[in-house]
């Protein structure tokens, strides 16, 4: 909430403090995802590589990567091994990492593995087109689009220095299917 205090007017008019505008000139799709899932020896290897895009102008913080496991890989499945720290949450078939910050360089994403046990022998398809969950936050320029617009004068108000915080809705990645 902002608390604005303005001189008297001699006619009843709106006053522009701040607008919302489209910017068309930077919309970059923030991640790429590649996910496998590999069967052996009656285990399901699961690896996502994630990785930003070269566009991106700051990294990404508290990026949440998530993995629900579909009904196909067993009733009983349990996941461990997590590359890097991840948790398991048994009763919604759900692993996930979360990654302080994140900005790759083309070609070095981060990898983001666990082993998956007790599947049902052949569900490394069905992991591997279950859809992974993403969130971050980013500061800066809004990546959707949509910019704050200062309204008030020459930039010496203190809301003019407001730090842009955008946090992502939910991104669902799934993987591609053939025509």
């Amino acid at each position: 909430m902002y608390m604005v205090q303005l001189p008297p007017m001699g006619d009843s008019r709106a006053v522009p403090l701040m607008k919302y505008v489209t910017s068309s000139r930077w919309r970059p799709v923030p991640l790429f995802v590649d996910a496998t899932a590999t069967e052996e020896g009656g285990e399901i290897t699961f690896r996502a590589s994630v990785e930003t895009n070269p566009q991106l102008k700051t990294s990404l913080q508290d990026v949440s990567v998530s993995l629900t496991l579909p009904q196909e890989a067993g009733g009983e499945c349990s996941c461990a091994n997590f590359e890097p720290a991840g948790e398991w949450d048994a009763a919604e078939r759900l692993a996930r990492w979360r990654l302080s910050e994140l900005l790759t360089l083309r070609g070095t994403p981060a990898l983001c593995c666990a082993t998956l046990r007790d599947v049902t022998q052949g569900a490394a398809d069905a992991v591997s087109r279950a859809p992974l969950q993403l969130s971050f936050s980013c500061e800066g320029v809004a990546i959707s689009g949509i910019e704050l617009e200062v309204q008030l004068g020459s930039g010496t108000s203190s809301i003019s220095r407001l730090l842009r915080r955008f946090v992502s809705g939910e991104y669902f990645v799934t993987s591609a299917t053939a025509p």
